[in-house]
């Protein structure tokens, strides 16, 4: 796949659907980017770095070494770093300390949806952290059921010994959306496939961050977890927001 390296974005970034600061839509990975401008997508898919990524196994972590500080909008697929991430890996060193607005499905501080299809390596999301803030509201779409993350609001994973491993969230996290479910402060839904084992679903990891919901299946750490052979579903891991 492509590679997109030492980039950045400094302007606003306004589209419909796939709103990036650096690019909408990637095959390949991003690596050592920025972006400080705000991007908004009046519909869906947008994120601070990239609005969708589909990585490779030539170079499977999707997004590494990047962060974005600007303000990130949306009506659902909403993402500090990246809305829709598909691949290998997902991210390593990468953080985002702008704020998020959305009033759909899908949203995380780092990432709105992801699923991991293989890697070859003991991680998907590794090293990485959100500051911003994440408000949900509803625009009045009646099938919204919420989904939202400190870091990512919806998370599949069928490989790696750890989904998420040295990671916080501080950001707070408020939805006001009419019967929100799935909302934590590391992930909002988070599920493994039923065949694979491993090590711990979240290691080392963190929130600090309040949350305030509307709805229902809301967690510190996470607000749904389903699936796999998890020897220890959360190692290290903690949370003092309220």
């Amino acid at each position: 796949g492509a590679r997109i390296i030492n980039c950045y974005n400094l302007g606003n970034v306004t589209s419909t659907e796939f709103a990036g600061g650096d690019t909408g839509q990637t095959y390949g990975a991003i690596i050592s980017c920025f972006n400080t401008g705000n991007v908004k997508a009046t519909k869906q898919m947008v994120g601070g770095i990239t609005a969708y990524i589909y990585s490779y196994s030539d170079h499977p972590i999707a997004i590494e070494k990047c962060w974005n500080s600007g303000t990130i909008d949306s009506l659902q697929y909403a993402g500090g770093m990246v809305g829709y991430l598909f691949g290998y890996q997902a991210l390593s060193e990468c953080y985002n300390v702008g704020n998020i607005n959305a009033g759909g499905n899908y949203v995380g501080g780092l990432m709105g949806y992801g699923y991991i299809q293989g890697n070859t390596t003991d991680y998907t999301v590794q090293n990485c952290y959100n500051t911003g803030n994440i408000i949900q509201a509803s625009v009045g779409d009646p099938y919204a059921k919420s989904y939202v993350g400190g870091l990512a609001g919806v998370f599949y994973n069928n490989q790696g010994k750890h989904a998420f491993l040295n990671c916080f969230n501080t950001g707070n996290i408020t939805n006001i959306l009419n019967d929100g479910k799935f909302i934590g402060g590391i992930v909002g839904f988070f599920s493994i496939e039923s065949d694979v084992e491993t090590d711990s679903g979240i290691k080392n990891c963190y929130n600090t961050g309040n949350i305030q919901a509307a709805g229902s299946y809301v967690g510190g750490l996470t607000g749904n977890l389903y699936g796999g052979r998890i020897n220890n579903t959360f190692d290290s891991c903690y949370n003092t927001g309220n």
